[in-house]
């Protein structure tokens, strides 16, 4: 995270379409250049970096199956098969929640247990 030297203001990362990535600073409107070696830092303090940080994934990316599949209905598109993983919802009940993401459709549902 980078401070803009003259009011102290975070620098927001900027890139226009074919210039160089400068970092903004959104009250004084200054514009500060990258270094060769620097690169955008990523941070979620706010839902603005949340939304920036956010990566999009292409079609070849997305058929690689890499979680465990199992028997599952899925009532969207009748589909048979389902990827699946858990995830902890608490330490103190240590209850969980199961997931499942059709293999045909893409559907994603939960089941708490």
């Amino acid at each position: 995270m980078e401070f803009c030297p003259t009011c102290g203001t975070r620098l927001t990362y900027e890139k226009a379409k074919g210039k160089k990535p400068v970092l903004h600073c959104p009250k004084c409107k200054k514009k500060f250049n990258l270094g060769a070696n620097e690169t955008k830092k990523e941070s979620m303090s706010s839902k603005k970096d949340y939304a920036e940080s956010i990566v999009l994934i292409d079609k070849k990316a997305q058929k690689l199956r890499t979680l465990p599949t199992v028997d599952a209905d899925c009532y969207k598109c009748k589909g048979k098969k389902a990827e699946t993983w858990k995830l902890d919802l608490g330490s103190e009940d240590n209850m969980q929640a199961i997931f499942y993401r059709c293999i045909r459709c893409g559907h994603t549902w939960r089941v708490n247990d």
